[in-house]
């Protein structure tokens, strides 16, 4: 879990790559430099703030900007009513 890319091993890697429709053998999918465990461990740690039980959806994007950040926080929001009616940050 806390491995970087080429740390990985030829099972490991297709488990990563199973998880993206359509992708080429060799090619690699994006990947956390440090691994798995800092993305877990900080949904981990929002959670325990939140105090919810249930499903969680988990949406990692790379934004460079913080007005395309705002932008794709609004389509998130907006996702989130549309697809349970209702939304909490």
């Amino acid at each position: 879990m806390n491995v970087r890319w080429e740390q990985l091993n030829k099972a490991q890697k297709a488990v990563v790559r199973g998880w993206y429709v359509d992708m080429p053998t060799g090619d690699q999918p994006p990947y956390p430099r440090a691994g798995l465990r800092p993305v877990i461990e900080a949904v981990w740690q929002r959670q325990r703030r939140m105090l919810e039980t249930g499903d969680l959806l988990v949406v990692a994007t790379r934004v460079n900007d913080a007005e395309r950040l705002a932008k794709a926080l609004d389509e998130m929001a907006s996702a989130g009513k549309r697809w349970n009616g209702q939304y909490r940050a």
